[in-house]
Order: C-alpha cells, then sequence, then structure tokens
C-alpha cells in the first residue's frame, strides 16, 4: 500500500515541477515546491525502512532474530524523524502556497498567516528534539531498553501539535 501511494505521490509530484517549468508565468522554483519535494523524499525513505523492516521481521511482534533488534530499532527511530519531517514539510508546502496567494492588503490575514508558520516550525522542532532526546543516551535506544512508556507519552503528545496546526491551517 505505501508504495502504491508513493507512486501516486511520485506523479503528483512531477506534475507540479512540470507545470512549474512548462508554464511561462512560472519558470521558477518557489518555496512551496521545495517543501513539497522534501517531503516526499522523506516518505520515499520512510518507505524503504519499512521495506527494511518488514524483511527483518519487525512488523509483527517478537518476530525479530535476537541479532537484527539493534538494526530494526535504529530503522525504527529514523522512520520518526522521518514521519515528522513528512508531516511538517507538507504543512509547510500549504502554508508557503498560502502566502502567495492572501494579497498584500490583507495585512492581518498575512499577519496569522506568519503565526501559524512560526507555530508550525516550532512544533516541528520541538517534536524533533522530544524524538532525538527521549531516552538517552542512544545505546538504550538501539538495544530496545528504554522505558514503554516514554515513548507511548511522546506520541501521545506529539499528536497534539499535529492536530492542532492541522485545525488552525483550515481557519
Amino acid at each position: 500500500m505505501e508504495w502504491s501511494c508513493l507512486s501516486l505521490t511520485l506523479g503528483l509530484v512531477i506534475m507540479l515541477l512540470r507545470h512549474r517549468f512548462s508554464t511561462r508565468t512560472s519558470r521558477f522554483f518557489n518555496i512551496s515546491d521545495c517543501f513539497v519535494i522534501l517531503a516526499w523524499l522523506s516518505f520515499l525513505v520512510q518507505g524503504g525502512s519499512d521495506t527494511a523492516l518488514f524483511h527483518y521481521g519487525a512488523i509483527h511482534p517478537n518476530t525479530v532474530a535476537p541479532e537484527n533488534v539493534r538494526l530494526t530499532n535504529k530503522i525504527e527511530f529514523v522512520e520518526g524523524v522521518l514521519y515528522l519531517n513528512t508531516m511538517y514539510c507538507a504543512k509547510a508546502a500549504i502554508l508557503a502556497q498560502y502566502a502567495l496567494f492572501i494579497p498584500d492588503f490583507m495585512t492581518k490575514t498575512r499577519y496569522a498567516l506568519r503565526i501559524l508558520s512560526v507555530i508550525v516550525f516550532c512544533a516541528w522542532f520541538s517534536q524533533l528534539l522530544a524524538n532525538l532526546l527521549y531516552c538517552l543516551p542512544l545505546d538504550v535506544i538501539w538495544e530496545g531498553n528504554c522505558d514503554a512508556g516514554a515513548w507511548q507519552t511522546l506520541w501521545f503528545v506529539q499528536t497534539i501539535p499535529h492536530i492542532a496546526t492541522d485545525i488552525l491551517g483550515m481557519f
């Protein structure tokens, strides 16, 4: 399923880039395009990571060979970071596109957009730090000895900014 979604989104990214370079009025990359490409690349590496995890048996609980536990934990750790990049690059692309469409005379709306952009950046950065630092030293994560409660709390806390920024972006 994931690879079919990657194929579909690759088609959309190619159509976006083709449109950018074929239209006379927009022969340039804008920041929105960069965020779309970064989100897709993060998604691509995530798909490769999931394939590797499936290969090592990490998709089903307690099926990883003992010699592969360290490697699968590293892959899952990287996947957490890539997930954040995928989600927040997509949000940043939407906000950058909004910035192109909102006219200059709508100062309050532009100001609100800037505030929302800062909130999205702060949410991404704080979640990235939380993901990197929730269990130190990193060798504890690699061995699978990190407190399971810390991991569950981290994912619960990370859900709140995702939903909040999605809701704020709709208004």
